[in-house]
């Protein structure tokens, strides 16, 4: 019975000690990487980091790598201290990919592995609004409107919407600071 009792304090040390480093590393990995894909491509009007509009919703959050933050019936958001990525839904299908860089004292943190994201043209967040105008002409300069939750003024710059996909580029003091590719139809 002992020697019972003392195999079993063993067994569960032993499992202790091996699982404790992988539940630490899988919280670190959750804490610091926002995404884990396998791709950092953007296509404009078709997709983001491996996840594209018209997808199954589960591919899509497979792409991503790491479980979302949060998921409700239309979005799944991935958050942390680099930024935001979401991703839309309906009916299972992918219908919007967006992710936005994160803010401190109003001004946008160009070192967010966000960054890494980038159009086969080189655009992504923190480039400049002339880099993207420069490799995307066709752009619309839209709107500017006040984000209070960054205490920042973002300017649109939005792409023509001829196949039902809108791309649209949010820029803040003169940095990319968001993408959101949609399903207009």
């Amino acid at each position: 019975m002992v020697r019972g009792i003392r195999l079993l304090a063993a067994l569960l040390a032993i499992t202790g000690l091996a699982l404790a480093p992988g539940v630490a590393q899988a919280k670190k990995k959750h804490h610091t990487t926002l995404l884990n894909t396998k791709t950092k491509l953007i296509v404009p009007g078709a997709s983001l980091a491996g996840a594209s509009i018209g997808q199954a919703t589960a591919k899509a959050e497979a792409a991503w790598g790491i479980p979302p933050k949060t998921c409700a019936p239309v979005s799944c958001v991935w958050q942390n201290a680099a930024g935001v990525a979401t991703l839309g839904f309906n009916s299972g299908k992918v219908t919007g990919l967006r992710v936005t860089i994160a803010f401190k004292g109003g001004k946008p943190l160009l070192t967010s592995p966000l960054t890494k994201l980038k159009t086969a043209k080189g655009i992504g967040l923190g480039s400049t609004a002339a880099a993207l105008t420069a490799a995307y002409p066709e752009l619309t300069k839209g709107p500017t409107s006040h984000d209070y939750a960054n205490n920042a003024d973002v300017t649109l710059y939005v792409s023509p919407t001829g196949d039902q996909r809108s791309t649209k580029y949010g820029v803040s003091g003169g940095k990319v600071v968001s993408i959101d590719i949609q399903l207009l139809a």
